[in-house]
């Protein structure tokens, strides 16, 4: 869905470049896009579905200026559009990941300190934990993690030493 979105974003640019020079909604119309495109790669998809609003009205817009072939701005829209139900398709197994999670065990009060401390960050590393926890090993704590990732409440991203923490996308809430 990135990938279309990135796509999406570039076909902008590419009709923006049609439009006369100095016209202000170029500007806002890329700025949209671009918003669009950042909204999902960072999971915050109640954004995306106003953005996407906003750049369709900007579409109706430049549309009735005729500074591009009516086209264009029929296929962004029936594109935006298509991006915007294959959002909300996802939204329902983000809903079973919740109840999973909610249907599992409690949280160990270790666990919750974690995740506390992972939603302030935003992300963390093996060595942000292991502050929170002096007595505790890194084996210990790398066991913990893992665990937690079995459970699908965390995310790991990437590898070794660059290996870093997330706070599942179900979990995380409008």
């Amino acid at each position: 869905m990135n990938k279309k979105a990135l796509e999406l974003s570039l076909a902008v640019y590419r009709v923006t470049k049609l439009f006369p020079e100095g016209e202000v909604l170029v500007g806002l119309m890329r700025q949209v896009a671009n918003q669009v495109l950042a909204s999902l790669i960072s999971g915050q998809k109640r954004q995306v579905k106003e953005q996407v609003e906003i750049l369709l009205s900007y579409f109706q817009i430049a549309g009735k200026q005729n500074w591009t072939k009516q086209v264009n701005f029929v296929i962004l829209t029936k594109e935006y559009r298509a991006l915007l139900n294959k959002l909300e398709q996802a939204e329902p197994s983000q809903k079973k990941d919740i109840l999973k999670i909610k249907q599992s065990k409690e949280l160990s009060q270790r666990q919750k300190k974690i995740v506390e401390h992972i939603k302030q960050k935003g992300s963390v590393k093996l060595k942000d934990i292991s502050v929170l926890f002096p007595k505790l090993s890194l084996r210990t704590i790398r066991r913990e993690l893992n665990r937690m990732t079995q459970q699908e409440i965390l995310s790991q991203q990437g590898v070794g030493r660059g290996s870093f923490y997330i706070i599942k996308e179900a979990l995380k809430g409008p």
